[in-house]
């Protein structure tokens, strides 16, 4: 059975790669940005209109492809990751401003600008300012591609860090995405250190930054489900 062929139920995709939680799948599906049918009352989705990243995870869950991705160099990591960054901030926003799309990356761009928004000092500093059209831009590439659809394709050095450490060691980045899923609004990349250490103890532990970037990129692609998780602060 070919993928254009296979049919998920909206439960068995939520948390997956690229994936929000299974009521705004279901509210995705109804509007027609996923190919979807009903089944006694159940709604399913065709995986061939999924996210290439979400393919990538079912795929691999089949044994269909292999779990290693292919090591990016610093340079194409760092830019990446504070794209990131400020297209997760524009998420977060749009969220909880309720305004149409186009017109929240227009007043949330001339935020931004003004220095109005939030973000690490590594970010404003790489982007300063940024013109909603490249926001834009950035979020349509990372619905189509995931992460990929923001790499700097200009860059091509091959130098590589710890953040490439843990992509490439499954058990790492099993444990590391444990560690926040458990976690997730409190844990601290300092934490996670001493934790690797704790338990990897035959293997050289990542630095304190490349676990500070690998975590960032992880709560942005994730940021629908963390935002699940979100509970409002007792009295």
């Amino acid at each position: 059975m070919t993928a254009a062929e296979r049919w998920h139920p909206t439960a068995d995709l939520a948390g997956l790669p690229g994936m929000p939680p299974e009521r705004s799948i279901r509210r995705h599906a109804a509007s027609g940005r996923y190919v979807s049918r009903k089944v006694r009352g159940n709604r399913e989705i065709l995986e061939s209109s999924l996210p290439r990243e979400t393919q990538t995870a079912l795929r691999r869950a089949r044994g269909e492809e292999s779990p290693r991705p292919a090591p990016r160099s610093r340079s194409d990591d760092e830019p990446l990751d504070l794209r990131l960054e400020i297209l997760d901030a524009f998420r977060r926003w749009h969220r909880e401003s309720a305004l149409p799309r186009d017109r929240a990356l227009r007043e949330w761009a001339s935020l931004y600008n003004a220095a109005g928004v939030s973000v690490s000092e590594e970010a404003r500093t790489r982007y300063p300012t940024v013109s909603w059209r490249t926001v834009q831009t950035w979020h349509r590439n990372f619905d189509r591609n995931g992460t990929a659809g923001l790499a700097d394709k200009s860059r091509h050095k091959s130098r590589h860090t710890g953040l490439s450490k843990i992509d490439a060691e499954p058990e790492l980045r099993d444990f590391v995405e444990a560690q926040i899923r458990a976690n997730p609004h409190h844990i601290t990349a300092k934490n996670i250190q001493r934790a690797l250490a704790a338990t990897f103890r035959d293997r050289e532990t990542p630095c304190i930054e490349a676990i500070r970037r690998w975590c960032r990129r992880w709560r942005a692609e994730h940021a629908f489900e963390l935002s699940a998780l979100a509970v409002p602060d007792g009295p």
